[in-house]
């Protein structure tokens, strides 16, 4: 769950959504068990499968089963209080944390990661995890994206909640053919 995007509009859409007299929800249904999807297109004119990703792709890299390595699927559970996810402990005693991705939910992550308590206490983030927050010494988050950092996959509304400065360094500017010397004195991207 990315609780940064604008979630007043995303909230009225919903409930207007559900409220509509040709809507339903039926929940927790086990495709498969409870019904079948034939019988759902015997029942239906059309039948669209849309459900969350419910287990973690592996990235296939080393070191990625070591012990404080999370999934943003896990670590954002933890701090959502769901119950797979309760018994989750992050590490947070180091000051500095990376994050493999540049998205939404990166970014999601490490705002939890850095934001001061007294935020944090207004949202409906668990306990437990406000309690671990507290003790936290991370005071830097590294994101880490295999794409260049204008190919970050948020809004500049969420790039601005998070209240960081995106850095390019002159390897970066080499690479799309930018002559360093030339704009040397010029901010290169900043948000």
């Amino acid at each position: 769950m990315n609780i940064l995007d604008d979630m007043g509009n995303v909230i009225n859409t919903f409930t207007q959504t559900a409220q509509h007299e040709r809507c339903s929800f039926n929940g927790n249904v086990n495709v498969g068990k409870d019904v079948t999807i034939e019988e759902l297109r015997q029942a239906y004119h059309a039948v669209v499968l849309s459900y969350g990703a419910e287990g973690n792709r592996s990235m296939e890299i080393p070191g990625e089963n070591f012990p404080g390595v999370f999934s943003a699927k896990d670590f954002v559970g933890w701090y959502n209080g769901l119950p797979t996810n309760k018994e989750l402990c992050p590490d947070l005693s180091s000051e500095t944390a990376v994050i493999l991705g540049q998205g939404n939910v990166a970014l999601d992550v490490a705002r939890i990661l850095l934001s001061p308590l007294d935020l944090l206490k207004e949202t409906d983030i668990t306990q437990n995890s406000l309690a671990a927050l507290a003790g936290s010494n991370v005071k830097r988050v590294l994101i880490v994206g295999r794409r260049g950092p204008l190919q970050i996959a948020c809004t500049i509304k969420v790039r601005l909640l998070l209240f960081y400065t995106l850095r390019v360094t002159e390897s970066h500017l080499t690479m799309i053919g930018v002559n360093v010397e030339d704009k040397a004195d010029e901010p290169v991207v900043q948000f």
